[in-house]
């Protein structure tokens, strides 16, 4: 009887383990597919309608620190989510294609500010400082807004790209902004 109490508890913390993999958000080795590594589960079908988008402030100056761009993840009305990793990548910038999950991806450029009451925490990938943000909670969501700081002297055309997380099992991939032009001024 001990062995089967045992048993079970091992399965009960085992099981907890898995649904809470990153509750307090994503690590950096996480970058460069965006994919979260939730075994045996897949990102939501892209031609599936998508219950998130990211919203970019109008850009009125050229994204210095003195004229900053809000980058917003928002869920749908009535809809939630738990988890996010969002980074900024510039057109033409060289690629590399990611032969596990087929996809292309691009370095992230930029930094992010995290504003006083955010769910929100900086991550630091290939190499950058701050160059992404993630969740930094399992807190249910339905709008999450950050402050991007572009690289000094840049100009050219930047899209933002989310993975957002409903769920452990549910989570939507490569969710893209509309592209902004950024020109040095």
């Amino acid at each position: 009887m001990i062995e089967v109490m045992k048993s079970f508890m091992m399965a009960v913390l085992m099981g907890s383990t898995l649904v809470a993999c990153y509750p307090k958000g994503v690590p950096a080795d996480a970058c460069g597919s965006m994919i979260p590594d939730h075994s045996g589960f897949a990102a939501q079908q892209s031609n599936k309608s998508v219950p998130f988008s990211l919203i970019i402030s109008a850009i009125d100056g050229n994204g210095t620190s003195s004229v900053p761009v809000t980058v917003t993840v928002r869920a749908d009305k009535g809809k939630i989510f738990k988890g996010f990793m969002i980074l900024a990548h510039a057109e033409g910038q060289d690629q590399d294609q990611d032969q596990d999950c087929n996809i292309s991806y691009s370095q992230s450029i930029g930094h992010f500010q995290i504003p006083a009451q955010s769910h929100g925490k900086l991550v630091s990938c290939f190499n950058g400082t701050n160059n992404a943000v993630s969740h930094s909670d399992a807190e249910e969501k339905t709008e999450e807004s950050f402050v991007w700081i572009m690289p000094v002297y840049f100009s050219g055309n930047v899209t933002f790209r989310a993975t957002v997380l409903q769920s452990y099992s549910k989570f939507w991939t490569d969710i893209r902004s509309p592209t902004i032009t950024i020109s040095t001024l």
